[in-house]
């Protein structure tokens, strides 16, 4: 690839992130979104048979986990 068609990527990746910062951070709701993620991912049938899952702990306009972290299931 071309280091002009390198920048052009990096410059595009750059924009987005920017467009999902602003969206994140003007998204209303969050909390019940972030159960409603959360609740979707924990019925995942990926989810039921793992015998590992790790979550983290959400920062900023994260998706926010901490809520359901207490509810997840232990072995």
């Amino acid at each position: 690839m071309a280091e002009e068609q390198l920048l052009e990527l990096a410059e595009r990746k750059r924009q987005i992130r920017e467009q999902a910062h602003a969206k994140r951070h003007t998204q209303e709701n969050k909390d019940d979104l972030s159960r409603q993620i959360v609740a979707r991912f924990m019925s995942l049938p990926e989810y039921e048979v793992a015998e590992t899952v790790m979550f983290y702990i959400d920062v900023r306009a994260e998706v926010r986990t901490r809520h359901d972290l207490q509810s997840v299931r232990t072995c």
